[in-house]
C-alpha cells in the first residue's frame, strides 16, 4: 500500500524483514508467500536488479531505517503481511513489537497498527470476494 514511497535501500531492508517475519512461525503459508510476491510488484522489485535476501540481522537492518514515517510504513505492512492467514501468531508479534523497540517506537502503537491492519485486511478481502463474484 505505502511500499511505493521507499527507495531502493529501503525496498531491499523492507524484503529482507518481510522474509524473516514469514519464517519466524515456521509455517510456509501461501497467502504469506503470494503477499511477498505483490510487495515486490508494488515496490517494482526489477529495479533492485538480481537481489538476493542475504538473512541480515533485523537490528543491523533497523539501524539503515531511520526515517520515522518509513519505519511505520514497516511496521504497517509487515504486520499486515503477518495477517494475511487471518491472524498473527506469537512469534510474529514478536518480531513486529521487537522490531518496534529496534525503531525506538513507542509500544503503545502496536495495538493502533493492529486495529488499522485487521481494518485493511477484512476490507482488502472484501474486495476481492465482491470482484470475483
Amino acid at each position: 500500500m505505502f511500499l511505493y514511497k521507499l527507495d531502493n535501500e529501503q525496498k531491499a531492508c523492507f524484503l529482507e524483514l518481510a522474509n524473516k517475519i514469514v519464517s519466524s512461525d515456521g509455517i510456509n503459508d501461501k497467502s504469506e508467500n503470494s503477499m511477498i510476491e505483490q510487495f515486490k510488484a508494488e515496490m517494482r522489485f526489477e529495479e533492485l536488479g538480481d537481489y538476493k535476501i542475504k538473512n541480515t540481522p533485523v537490528d543491523k537492518i533497523c539501524k539503515k531505517i531511520t526515517d520515522k514515517n518509513v519505519q511505520k510504513i514497516f511496521v504497517f505492512e509487515l504486520l499486515a503481511l503477518g495477517f494475511v492467514d487471518g491472524e498473527v501468531s506469537e512469534n510474529e508479534v514478536n518480531f513486529i513489537k521487537n522490531m518496534m523497540r529496534e525503531f525506538g517506537m513507542d509500544m503503545k502503537l502496536y495495538n493502533e497498527f493492529l486495529s488499522l491492519v485487521i481494518d485493511y485486511v477484512h476490507v482488502y478481502r472484501d474486495g476481492i470476494e465482491l470482484i470475483s463474484r
